[in-house]
């Protein structure tokens, strides 16, 4: 507790989040409080709670592991206190992608969401055939060949899309196990009404939409017939993505 209290993180609220997970802490330095709980004791919200602990692992201060409940259920990440003797670390920008304390997001720019009024924009990597004329050729043949390029870049980065789904996906919701044809057709359709394609404004979606339904029990099995659960595919619907811009989860 002592050293969290002295090590200087360059920011108010994040120093609070330190300085809770020393709380919770054993002698070793090891806790595993919830995203929902440090959100409660410092008075902030769950996704600047996640933005403030990634700055704490860049920064050498914090370790992440990830736990899981079962295969296919997250539980409260172990956090492992690193702080360096001599009080001193690498403060990095915040540039997450993600809101953080004193950002308010603006109903009608939701995580980097456009509004009606912008143009989404696609970004696709273009790939195009070079030629070879026959005068550079050293073969006889008097045929232009064709270079087409080996390996084919993917459209997003499909990879790092799930992992920020698993990053902020609240504790008792199932947890995408794989990356399959039917989640990379979801991604693509959705991708053009974000700003951009980004992992990272992938994340801010995603966190907004844990935010939506943290305290809604529907989305976690309850007052529905089924005991259905909000998942990875869910989130990914466009319809999905309108009532989270409207907020009407």
């Amino acid at each position: 507790m002592v050293k969290a209290m002295e090590f200087k993180v360059g920011n108010p609220l994040r120093k609070l989040v330190l300085i809770k997970l020393a709380d919770n802490a054993n002698d070793k330095g090891e806790c595993f409080p919830s995203h929902n709980t440090i959100a409660k004791a410092c008075e902030i919200s769950r996704s600047s709670v996640q933005a403030h602990i990634e700055a704490l692992i860049k920064m050498g201060v914090v370790k992440k592991i990830n736990r899981k409940k079962n295969e296919k259920e997250n539980t409260s990440n172990l956090y492992i206190l690193t702080i360096p003797a001599n009080g001193i670390g690498v403060i990095p920008e915040d540039n997450t992608g993600i809101p953080v304390a004193g950002t308010p997001i603006p109903t009608d720019n939701i995580g980097g969401i456009p509004t009606d009024e912008q143009e989404p924009v696609s970004i696709e990597p273009v790939n195009e055939s070079k030629k070879i004329n026959k005068k550079d050729l050293s073969s006889s043949n008097d045929i232009q060949t064709e270079i087409k390029p080996k390996n084919k870049k993917a459209k997003y980065d499909y990879q790092g899309i799930i992992e920020a789904y698993r990053d902020v996906v609240l504790d008792g919701l199932p947890v995408p196990d794989e990356l399959n044809a039917k989640r990379k057709t979801l991604i693509n359709k959705l991708a053009p009404k974000l700003k951009n394609a980004e992992a990272s404004t992938f994340k801010a979606y995603f966190a907004r939409f844990m935010d939506l339904i943290e305290n809604n029990p529907f989305y976690f099995g309850g007052e529905n017939r089924r005991a259905w659960k909000a998942t990875f595919d869910y989130v990914l619907r466009i319809e999905t993505l309108t009532k989270v811009k409207e907020d009407a989860l």
